[in-house]
């Protein structure tokens, strides 16, 4: 989203009141209400055709959300900006939105300690409280970073994670809660079949059968010495690798570029997406 929505923009565009233009400065696109859109890191859209757009504010977390006609919404959060402090900075990386509610997952500082983050934001641009007490919960531990969200079954989420030797997904109740029966005690991850020194999470997918969960898919870029190999990973609803991938479930995509997004297409083909192509998987 972030990638097509600024390089559709030139050399200008008008949509709704507001106008958006690009330049050449290395930040890419002029701010809008504060918003630096050169660090845009994820889109979502909501069920009533709102489109939310995330960025950074002073150094946080910020959701901007436009009308379906392009108008800022002034009704979410304040005119129009939905703003989550998590420890001293946070940095956003991706966000879905189940129905109206928005689920953002980044990385945040905190004494020089980042931890990856979740935050549940209501449909009204708020901290929704009732997910693990104010709205944040963390991920994994310290020097793990949360950079993929999608939406499961019943309100659920799925968060994938990377840290230095493996990647995973987790996925949350509507409460923030880890569910048990999802892998192990809410958990599951994946590695190289080589050890390599950082797993970075590039895309998350889900597929549904008849409306229900039916597969998760990481696309992951693993780095050891300078070697960077792109790789698939996938998993049925209840955390257990696919086993016709092998090995663990591990299969390699068709590319060198980086990976800006998976989605399961047409029956159950999978289609990743990259500056450069658009590969349909068997």
């Amino acid at each position: 989203f972030a990638a097509g929505f600024r390089t559709s923009l030139l050399p200008s565009v008008r949509w709704g009141p507001d106008a958006y233009t690009y330049s050449d400065n290395p930040h890419g696109l002029q701010r809008l209400r504060g918003v630096d859109f050169g660090n845009v890191t994820g889109g979502a859209v909501d069920r009533r055709g709102r489109v939310l757009v995330l960025g950074r504010l002073d150094g946080q977390t910020a959701v901007l959300r436009l009308t379906r006609d392009g108008h800022i919404d002034h009704s979410y959060g304040t005119n129009g900006l939905a703003t989550v402090s998590v420890g001293s900075s946070s940095r956003p990386r991706d966000i879905t939105v189940h129905g109206t509610n928005a689920l953002v997952v980044g990385s945040a500082t905190t004494n020089g300690t980042k931890q990856g983050f979740a935050a549940k934001i209501t449909g009204y641009g708020f901290r929704d409280h009732t997910f693990s007490g104010d709205g944040i919960r963390r991920i994994g531990k310290p020097g793990t970073f949360a950079t993929a969200v999608n939406t499961a079954d019943a309100g659920r989420w799925l968060v994938g994670y990377e840290s230095g030797e493996r990647a995973g997904v987790t996925k949350l109740g509507t409460t923030g809660d880890l569910i048990p029966t999802f892998g192990r005690a809410g958990r599951t991850s994946v590695r190289c079949t080589q050890p390599h020194h950082r797993h970075v999470v590039d895309a998350l997918a889900t597929d549904r059968s008849s409306g229900h969960l039916s597969r998760v898919t990481l696309a992951i870029s693993c780095e050891r010495s300078g070697e960077l190999r792109r790789l698939a990973a996938m998993w049925r609803a209840g955390g257990k690798p696919i086993t016709s991938l092998r090995p663990h479930g591990v299969g390699r995509l068709p590319w060198g570029a980086n990976t800006l997004d998976i989605i399961h297409g047409w029956r159950h083909r999978l289609v990743g997406l990259n500056s450069r192509y658009l590969v349909r998987l068997r």
